[in-house]
């Protein structure tokens, strides 16, 4: 595995108690090439976030899933319900073995609908995506259910939009920083390091925020699809998003915090998104070993 720059401990940037650490934290940024606005995204390669990548590679392989298809039927109940979605597990369950949509819930079970749609289609194009592949995606992902419709576009929204209080990247940068997470998500780049990717990936995703609606939903598939297609098949059967829907606000706290976590170089500004890495990489290891103390109890 080649070395990337590691350091014992991360510490906030403007953090008044640990200047000498900051200092030296400054030489430990792994730069990754990848953007999502004006500046480079780069991260800390820490003892915490080596420890919890270690774990997720040494047992997510160890995972022999009891119920493929139940799990599968988590994933996409628990995206949707993150959004917003109001139904249940016998539905979404129902409606995996083609039930029809109830009309009087028609938004909620079509958002369930469209994500096992979305599923198969991620299974049919494989691990490289393209700036066509991942449009398509996203038009299943919102068929008949997709909000701000005024400001769609013929690809990516034509509009601001401000979510929780983040708001996306300027309609004209959003062509641009796509092609470069398209050409990072397809490269070679950090894929010795697959968990520390997939998170970087769905940070950036989110908030560039391409799209008029969908973007969350479009996210988690795609984070799910890299590391599927990087050695680790068994996330085909594994919800992330249930653990995610569990820790909502220390979500929105990490992803907060990683914006303001903005670092001033000696030669350029950089954004240092390591407390992201640090939630998605925990939010991973807590779902891997749910699962290995459900597959424990089984065996017992």
């Amino acid at each position: 595995m080649p070395l990337i720059t590691y350091t014992d401990r991360w510490c906030k940037w403007n953090s008044p108690i640990y200047q000498d650490a900051v200092k030296r934290q400054s030489k430990s940024l792994n730069f990754t090439g990848l953007y999502n606005g004006e500046y480079e995204l780069t991260f800390v390669f820490d003892d915490l976030l080596f420890r919890l990548n270690e774990y997720l590679e040494d047992n997510i392989k160890d995972l022999h899933i009891i119920d493929h298809e139940a799990q599968i039927e988590n994933e996409v109940y628990y995206t949707a319900k993150i959004e917003g979605a109001n139904t249940t597990i016998a539905r979404t369950n129902a409606i995996h073995n083609g039930a029809k949509i109830d009309n009087r819930n028609y938004k909620s079970e079509k958002m369930v609908k469209n994500g096992f749609d979305a599923t198969k289609y991620l299974n049919l194009i494989g691990g490289r995506i393209t700036e066509d592949t991942l449009c398509k995606l996203w038009n299943i992902i919102v068929d008949g259910v997709c909000e701000n419709e005024d400001i769609r576009g013929s690809k990516y929204r034509n509009d601001d939009v401000m979510v929780g209080g983040h708001k996306g990247v300027p309609v004209d940068d959003i062509e641009p920083l796509m092609k470069n997470w398209i050409a990072f998500y397809n490269s070679e780049k950090l894929n010795d390091y697959p968990f520390i990717k997939a998170a970087l990936l769905h940070y950036a995703f989110e908030t560039i925020h391409p799209f008029c609606d969908g973007n969350g939903r479009t996210g988690r598939l795609l984070l799910n699809n890299y590391l599927i297609y990087h050695g680790y098949e068994q996330v085909k059967a594994i919800s992330f998003s249930a653990q995610i829907d569990k820790t909502r606000l220390s979500y929105d706290v990490a992803f907060h915090d990683a914006e303001n976590e903005k670092v001033q170089l000696d030669d350029k500004v950089v954004y240092d998104c390591t407390p992201f890495l640090y939630y998605m990489l925990q939010t991973m290891a807590d779902t891997v070993q749910l699962l290995k103390d459900l597959q424990e109890e089984i065996e017992r």
